[in-house]
């Protein structure tokens, strides 16, 4: 009997490309998740060949990014979890609003319209939190139980 691994997409953020999640979607494999890595509409399959020809890119906005991953997500086997930074965050949580998602984290989403500007008290918050993550090469916290980081961040 073969049971089926529970997805997770990784969705990036503005001027990253997909696999810069890759050492997280390893993680997650070897934990027992399928790791999804879409890209935006028009991003080449590699970083070399994304900065050779940016403006593959032109043109495309939140609708057709969004509606590119609601399209990676209809060809899944079950409802993902959805990990998504920056702009990925927003996506995410566009995304699992439309009912595609089981859960989404969004990791510093992009700010939607609405929200106000950071005041005092939530730019001291996020200082502290910067602080307490500390610099990109120190260990990465995590409380998911059998999730360890990635080579380098833990």
């Amino acid at each position: 009997m073969t049971t089926q691994r529970t997805p997770v997409m990784f969705i990036h953020g503005l001027w990253l490309h997909s696999t810069s999640w890759q050492g997280w979607a390893d993680t997650f494999r070897d934990a027992g998740y399928e790791p999804v890595l879409p890209e935006w509409p028009g991003v080449p399959a590699t970083v070399a060949e994304a900065r050779r020809r940016p403006d593959d890119q032109g043109g495309v906005g939140l609708a057709e990014i969004s509606e590119a991953h609601a399209k990676a997500i209809r060809t899944l086997g079950a409802p993902p979890a959805l990990v998504g930074y920056s702009v990925g965050g927003f996506i995410a949580q566009h995304l699992l609003g439309q009912g595609l998602a089981a859960a989404a984290v969004a990791i510093w989403p992009g700010q939607i319209k609405g929200v106000k500007a950071v005041g005092p008290a939530q730019a001291k918050s996020a200082f502290a939190s910067q602080r307490i993550l500390g610099a990109l090469d120190a260990p990465c916290p995590t409380d998911w139980p059998g999730v360890t980081p990635p080579s380098g961040r833990g």
